[in-house]
């Protein structure tokens, strides 16, 4: 045991090398482009919606390298199932949160992909620049709901974790409304992800370099729509359609 220990440890001081070269390029990536490309389109004579769909533009070209980059580290493998399905804009996505990259992986995948994303990213030096040139969406705003409809109405595809947070891998699934309450305020479908990893990794209170010796396995399925029409009950007021709804995707994902 103790020789298999010993020659693990290279295999492991590799990995945890490559992570941390991975997040820091990731962040310098994300400096970079504040600095640089983001204010370029600042000076040129368009809309913001123009400015934002350049930015997210670039943003789904950087993000596939970077996952890129840390499958040729040796990190990740990523697998997708049935996202031809979410290729279509106006699209309302909710997936589960297991790790620091899911959303990473998400916006990867989809085309023009405005997402909620918390309040400290609009502060971070490495992703302020970013996150503001996109057009991304504080999940608290005063205006979230406003923001999301017209989004969704403009035909963006938006990205809503409903945890709210990471998952907890010891807890049960509670979902927060705002995924809810968007797909009710605007009139649209709901189309769920399923993210899941093995081994856990980059959860909720582990740090980038509790690696493991295996590779991260990545997979994301798209389900088919849970539609929102059932929902639309004029007879019920709505904060109960919120609940209901919550409660049925939490029920999914609990099933999943």
């Amino acid at each position: 045991m103790a020789s298999d220990a010993g020659e693990d440890a290279p295999l492991l001081s590799r990995k945890v090398l490559f992570s941390g070269l991975s997040f820091a390029l990731f962040g310098l990536t994300g400096l970079l482009l504040s600095l640089t490309v983001f204010p370029l389109f600042y000076l040129l004579p368009v809309s913001r919606a123009q400015r934002q769909r350049w930015s997210r533009a670039v943003l789904s070209r950087v993000f596939p390298a970077f996952i890129r980059f840390m499958k040729i580290c040796g990190l990740i493998q990523v697998r997708h199932q049935n996202f031809d399905i979410l290729q279509s804009g106006g699209r309302l996505i909710v997936a589960n949160h297991p790790s620091l990259l899911d959303v990473v992986y998400l916006i990867a995948s989809v085309e023009n992909a405005n997402c909620l994303v918390k309040p400290s990213l609009f502060f971070n030096p490495f992703t302020a620049g970013t996150v503001r040139a996109a057009g991304y969406i504080r999940n608290d705003s005063d205006t979230l709901l406003q923001r999301a409809s017209e989004s969704l109405r403009a035909g963006d595809t938006l990205i809503v974790f409903p945890e709210g947070t990471r998952t907890h891998p010891d807890k049960p699934f509670r979902f927060l409304r705002g995924a809810a309450n968007i797909a009710l305020e605007a009139g649209c479908d709901v189309w769920p992800v399923t993210i899941r990893c093995t081994p856990a990794r980059l959860m909720k209170n582990q740090s980038w370099y509790e690696m493991s010796r295996s590779t991260l396995q990545v997979s994301l399925t798209a389900h088919p729509p849970l539609e929102v029409a059932p929902y639309l009950d004029d007879s019920l007021p709505r904060p109960r359609q919120s609940r209901r709804l919550t409660q049925d995707l939490e029920a999914f994902y609990t099933a999943q």
